[in-house]
């Protein structure tokens, strides 16, 4: 008697919950799938990322704010009601090497995170080299600056002197 109340209580649980359409169930993260338009590309290309955000039920999301990054560069895109988004990065001067490319898709309190590298071909040279260094904000912030600005910090003097070193061999390899 109880076997057979049990076995009509698990199918009845099965039936009920089967019923519950998936589409409907309430998701609290966002699934982005990735795509950079061409594996690699030559330094000063425009690089193109396109992708999908959908919900667990793979629903699209409409209206989603996508901030690609990659490096010290973003750009910011929206999905169209397929969910689908699109960012571009004009002349994308690397040096060449692989580069990480970080999508985070917002909407309404839920959000997704996705990466993917990108190569960037092409000879890299001492000189190229030192631009890459160079071009950063820390890089940047140290040779703006004066070497007394740093005089009780040993970690910002070790710093400043570097910086204006690789600037200096930059001039010397330019030349």
């Amino acid at each position: 008697m109880y076997k057979k109340v049990g076995i009509v209580g698990i199918f009845s649980f099965l039936m009920l919950f089967s019923a519950i359409q998936t589409s409907d169930a309430e998701l609290w993260e966002l699934i982005i799938d990735l795509n950079v338009e061409k594996g690699a590309i030559v330094s000063g290309e425009t690089l193109v990322v396109t992708g999908k955000v959908v919900d667990h039920a793979y629903k699209p999301i409409r209206g989603a704010e996508v901030l690609i990054r990659t490096g010290s560069e973003t750009t910011k895109a929206f999905t169209t009601p397929e969910g689908t988004f699109k960012g571009e990065f004009k002349n994308f001067d690397r040096v060449p090497g692989t580069y990480t490319i970080n999508v985070i898709a917002t909407w309404y309190g839920m959000t997704g995170l996705e990466t993917t590298q990108v190569q960037v071909k092409g000879d890299a040279s001492p000189v190229s080299l030192l631009q890459q260094k160079l071009d950063t904000e820390e890089a940047r912030k140290y040779l703006s600056s004066e070497e007394s600005d740093f005089e009780k910090d040993p970690i910002g003097q070790t710093l400043f002197k570097y910086y204006h070193g690789l600037l200096q061999e930059l001039i010397f390899n330019s030349s």
